[in-house]
């Protein structure tokens, strides 16, 4: 093509193109952009909405990652009360509860809030757990929502419509003097703390890059997420009642002196046995259980009497014992002594029990006699002997210990278990192969609990690999075939 011609086919391509060759509407300039005018919005493109994690109505690792700032918010919606509204990854990473350095903690929480089987509980409960678990998520994933947090706690507690720091702790401490149990549970629970904070406090230090001091004060305020949960509710009238409870309590843990202070304000009854059972879990001395047991009189009262607060000091079970305590009083569900002692798997102490009359086939309330409407303690495998409990609990030694008592081997629970099913449901296999090599034997739950422990690989095995949909279920199905019990 010559040069003259390019030139022409140039000049004509400016014609057809400039504002001379077109309509006045078509050489109007278009405005999209509203702080210069109003918009066209016939020929101006729509603009594509902001991205919504919540759309789906799930929420994936990688959109709380991405769009945290839009997810974790005062205004999430998961849904009330009966079901979640929406469907979330709680395995991410970096969601507390996936934490290793914390998952004892978070056991022990849930062992302390302890809600029960849902025959026992509704949906409000449920809606709980899943506030606790989302809180977790949150901490993980945007920590400092955690100050937001606080802030409201505090607006809440300033309006008396949520419980102060200072009447959670005291409210957790006199749970804690409640029983036996309950004690043990929260000494564990403050060493856990203990060690879970300053790790928590180098995880966002090392994660977030926050400043040691920042890192440390929201390392706390995620470790309230885990106390709050675990005290649950409580109703704000009880809270003058607590603090006058730990003004009875307190002086157990002092001086004789301060023991008779409080004598010096005339305290009822309930009061000095619950000193009593303060200074029982405190091991204190000799001399102030003596000055206690003078003045408490008869020492077989409550849900679980004195010797049960007692039985982490043998001397002070044979104090109480030499001065008429019940050897085989039980709580409400049929729990004694010997039960605990046996839990401890403490040889020592079953001896002194037994030596001192224990009944060694002592049985939990059996079905027919426990109310099934009953919540307080929702036990499901009501009779229960001792040598069922020793075969969960404890070892082959106390065992043959319990059977060298008296224990009686075939004995069978309120659901037909015998203490090898015991020993089976809590894999203590040295406890399973002695009690079976006595012909205690317990085959169909033997047989079931060997084909879930075959399915649960299998489904960790197809995990792992990545298998989705009908290439899992495949694998899945010739992975259990080949593993499962005949």
């Amino acid at each position: 093509m010559s040069r003259a011609r390019c030139v022409l086919h140039i000049l004509l391509a400016v014609a057809l193109l400039s504002p001379f060759g077109r309509s006045p509407e078509g050489a109007d300039p278009v405005n999209c952009d509203p702080e210069k005018g109003m918009v066209d919005l016939d020929r101006c493109p729509q603009p594509k909405p902001p991205y919504d994690p919540f759309a789906d109505k799930k929420l994936t690792c990688w959109e709380m990652r991405r769009y945290r700032d839009r997810i974790f918010t005062d205004n999430v919606d998961l849904g009330w009360p009966s079901q979640l509204n929406i469907d979330i990854d709680w395995s991410c990473k970096e969601n507390l509860g996936s934490l290793p350095f914390l998952r004892r903690l978070d056991e022990l929480t849930k062992t302390i809030r302890s809600d029960g089987s849902p025959r026992c509980t509704g949906t409000i409960v449920r809606y709980h757990w899943a506030s606790y678990n989302f809180s977790l998520l949150e901490a993980g994933f945007a920590p400092e929502r955690l100050l937001d947090k606080r802030a409201l706690i505090q607006k809440f507690a300033d309006a008396e419509l949520q419980p102060t720091d200072a009447a959670v702790s005291d409210y957790f401490e006199r749970w804690s003097y409640e029983s036996l149990y309950n004690f043990d549970l929260y000494q564990a629970y403050m060493v856990e703390i203990a060690k879970a904070t300053p790790m928590l406090t180098r995880h966002y230090q090392r994660n977030f890059k926050y400043p040691e001091q920042k890192a440390r004060s929201l390392a706390s305020l995620a470790i309230d997420i885990y106390v709050r949960f675990a005290a649950g509710s409580f109703p704000r009238v009880s809270v003058a009642e607590t603090s006058r409870l730990l003004g009875i309590a307190r002086p157990a843990r002092g001086s004789l002196d301060d023991l008779e202070a409080l004598f010096d304000l005339d305290p009822g009854e309930d009061d000095l046995r619950m000193a009593l059972n303060v200074a029982l879990l405190l091991q204190r001395p000799p001399a102030h259980l003596t000055l206690l047991v003078d003045r408490v009189g008869s020492l077989d009262y409550g849900d679980e009497s004195a010797l049960f607060f007692a039985l982490r000091n043998h001397r002070n079970v044979r104090f109480l014992l030499d001065r008429g305590a019940k050897i085989d009083y039980q709580n409400g569900f049929g729990k004694t002594p010997l039960f605990y002692a046996i839990g401890f798997n403490d040889r020592p102490l079953v001896e002194l029990l037994l030596g001192r009359g224990a009944d060694v086939n002592h049985r939990y309330v059996s079905s027919d006699k426990k109310d099934k409407f009953d919540c307080r303690y929702d036990i499901e495998h009501t009779a229960r002997t001792p040598l069922m409990h020793a075969a969960q609990h404890a070892d082959v030694a106390m065992l043959q210990l319990l059977l060298r008592r008296g224990a009686r081997l075939h004995e069978v629970d309120g659901l037909g278990d015998n203490a090898t099913a015991y020993a089976l449901r809590a894999d203590r296999q040295p406890n399973v192969a002695y009690l079976k090599g006595l012909g205690l034997v317990s085959p169909d739950l033997e047989r079931q609990i060997m084909s879930d422990k075959v399915a649960r690989k299998c489904l960790e095995e197809g995990t792992r690999r990545g298998l989705k949909d009908k290439e899992y279920d495949r694998f899945f199905a010739a992975c259990y075939e080949a593993g499962k019990p005949n």
